[in-house]
C-alpha cells in the first residue's frame, strides 16, 4: 500500500469519525433541547396551575356592570343629561374592565391537547388550546363597551335628547345575561377556594385541568349571549 492509499484511508477514516461524532452530538443537542421543552412546559403549567386559582380566586363580581346595565334600561327621565352621561360611562368602563378579567382567565385556563406547545392566538394572548381560542373570541365579541358606547352616542347626537326603545331593551338583556354570568363565576370561584384549602395536593393537581374545562365550557354559552347582544344592538344602531 503506497503513501498516497493510506493518505486517502485515513482521511476517510478521519471523515467518518468527525461525521459519526457530529451526528452524536447532534443527537445529543435535540434530546436535551426537547428534555428543556418538556421541563419548560411542565415548570408553565405548575406555575399556571397557581395563577389560575388565584385568579379564578379573586376574580372580581360582575354584579356592579350588570346593575349599571340596568339602572340605564330603566331612564326615564331623559333631560338629566348629566345622570345619564354619567351612568353611560360608567357602564363602558365596567363593561372593558370584565372583559380584560375574563380573558385574562381564559389565558390561564390552558387546558391540554396534543399540541402542547405555548403559541400566540387572539391579539397576541398566549394560550395552548383551541378551546381557549374560541372562548376568548367569543369574549372580545361580547364586550358590551361596544353597545355601551353606541348607546351614549345615540343619546348625546339626538334632539331631543332620548336613549331610543332599541337602546333600553338592549341595555335590560344585557343586564340579565350578566346576571347569569355573574352566578356562573360565583360558582366557579367558590370551587376554586375551595380547592385552594384542600391539603391533598395530589388531588388538587388532578380536579384543577377539570376546572379549568368546567370554566371554558360554562364561559362560552353566556359570551355567545353577549356577542349576539351586541350584534344585535349594533347591528340596528348602525341603520
Amino acid at each position: 500500500m503506497n503513501t498516497r492509499t493510506r493518505t486517502l484511508i485515513y482521511g476517510l477514516l478521519i471523515s467518518c469519525i468527525l461525521l459519526a461524532g457530529a451526528v452524536v452530538v447532534q443527537r445529543h443537542s435535540a434530546l436535551q433541547s426537547r428534555r428543556s421543552e418538556r421541563e419548560a412546559i411542565k415548570l408553565y403549567g405548575e406555575k399556571n396551575d397557581e395563577l389560575f386559582l388565584e385568579l379564578i380566586s379573586k376574580f372580581e363580581s360582575l354584579q356592579p356592570l350588570s346593575d349599571t346595565l340596568s339602572s340605564i334600561s330603566s331612564i326615564t327621565d331623559m333631560k338629566d343629561r348629566v345622570h345619564n352621561q354619567m351612568l353611560l360611562d360608567l357602564g363602558k368602563k365596567q363593561a372593558d374592565t370584565a372583559t380584560d378579567d375574563i380573558i385574562q382567565l381564559i389565558q390561564a385556563a390552558d387546558v391540554t391537547e396534543e399540541d402542547e406547545k405555548l403559541r400566540y392566538r387572539v391579539n397576541m394572548l398566549i394560550m395552548t388550546s383551541k378551546k381557549q381560542e374560541d372562548v376568548a373570541l367569543l369574549a372580545f365579541s361580547g364586550n358590551l363597551w361596544r353597545a355601551v358606547y353606541n348607546t351614549s352616542s345615540r343619546y348625546w347626537h339626538s334632539e331631543p335628547k332620548v336613549i331610543d326603545r332599541h337602546s333600553l331593551y338592549a341595555m335590560s338583556e344585557a343586564a340579565i345575561e350578566v346576571n347569569a354570568l355573574n352566578q356562573t363565576m360565583l360558582t366557579m370561584r367558590a370551587r376554586a377556594q375551595s380547592l385552594r384549602e384542600q391539603s391533598d395536593a395530589e388531588d388538587t393537581k388532578v380536579r384543577i385541568p377539570l376546572l379549568k374545562q368546567e370554566l371554558l365550557d360554562s364561559l362560552a354559552p353566556h359570551l355567545q349571549k353577549l356577542a349576539q347582544i351586541n350584534d344585535s344592538y349594533n347591528t340596528e344602531a348602525a341603520k
